[in-house]
């Protein structure tokens, strides 16, 4: 549409919105056999996430250390608590939730080492963000009953994995050029 321009700020502003209404829609969701444990994992995923968009968003008028490094940190942690949460449904897996609390640390490590140019950072935080979600992927499609509702977030994490893959892509190729 001619026109139409969306900044960065109204995206993420958008994100934090739609974020919050999750949580809302969430929370309000009747929990079957009082299994309440992967909602309330979800929901807390959810809500770390808007403090790490509006810190990402505030780029160039807050230190680095602020608004890339914790804020990236924030987003693995609220993607591994939301991952955690889509990968217990059908049960309580610690062995699981171990190796998606690993991917956040060693992820967010690797991002405070090794984030020294923004496409670095980019391709970092893609990568761990890919990591997260194939966990979240295979969780879903693993169910011995998988139902279209997981068959389609399956699909939609998958996608977000393939677009992150890209973004990873020209994200080393912009020899530290691409914020």
């Amino acid at each position: 549409m001619p026109g139409l321009s969306l900044d960065l700020r109204t995206v993420i502003l958008l994100i934090v919105v739609g974020n919050l209404v999750s949580v809302a829609v969430l929370a309000a969701y009747p929990h079957i056999n009082r299994r309440e444990r992967p909602y309330r994992l979800f929901i807390a995923g959810r809500m770390i996430q808007p403090a790490a968009w509006v810190l990402l968003a505030l780029r160039r008028e807050i230190p680095d250390l602020y608004s890339a490094y914790v804020g990236n940190t924030l987003l693995f942690f609220g993607f591994a608590v939301e991952t955690a949460a889509l990968s217990i449904l059908d049960g309580e897996d610690r062995k699981k939730e171990r190796l998606i609390a690993c991917i956040a640390v060693i992820g967010s490590l690797v991002f405070w080492t090794l984030g020294d140019t923004p496409g670095q950072r980019v391709a970092i935080a893609s990568l761990v963000t890919i990591a997260l979600f194939c966990t979240a992927t295979m969780s879903l499609i693993r169910h011995p009953a998988i139902s279209t509702l997981r068959k389609m977030l399956a699909a939609l994490y998958g996608i977000f994995c393939v677009v992150l893959a890209f973004r990873t892509w020209v994200a080393l190729r912009s020899h530290g050029e691409m914020g």
